[in-house]
């Protein structure tokens, strides 16, 4: 019998302590997936540029060198990973985000202080992303 496919997450934050709560959690959440992290949206579409595709993206929204939203449209816009889920994880609150941006994504969760919440967060982006 074969192996089940463990998904391919892929976390771009410029913050290294986010990207290792979200980690946390997501190894919490009780799923199995392999993550893969890059500190910015520019590492991010060099990886896609070739390299197999990710069940699901989570991406920040204020990063160094392009913008989450300019990531989103980049992605949107290439055949090949244009259906991808992406979730935003960001601490910037909806209203803050350019129009237009949030609707391309799949979902989207504000950081938050406590790591239960974390956790729950990595729960609903399984279950809205790749359940």
């Amino acid at each position: 019998m074969p192996a089940e496919k463990v998904p391919l997450v892929i976390m771009v934050d410029d913050d290294n302590d986010d990207l290792l709560l979200a980690r946390e959690a997501f190894q919490e959440s009780g799923l199995a997936c392999d993550i893969i992290t890059f500190e910015d949206g520019l590492k991010l579409l060099e990886y896609l540029d070739g390299s197999p595709p990710p069940d699901m993206i989570v991406l920040d929204i204020s990063m160094p060198f392009m913008q989450g939203c300019q990531v989103i449209d980049e992605i949107r816009n290439y055949p090949a990973v244009s259906k991808i889920p992406i979730a935003i994880l960001t601490t910037s609150q909806r209203e803050n985000i350019e129009a237009g941006c949030i609707e391309k994504a799949k979902c989207f969760f504000v950081k938050p202080v406590h790591f239960a919440d974390w956790i729950n967060i990595a729960k609903d982006m399984i279950k809205e992303c790749l359940g």
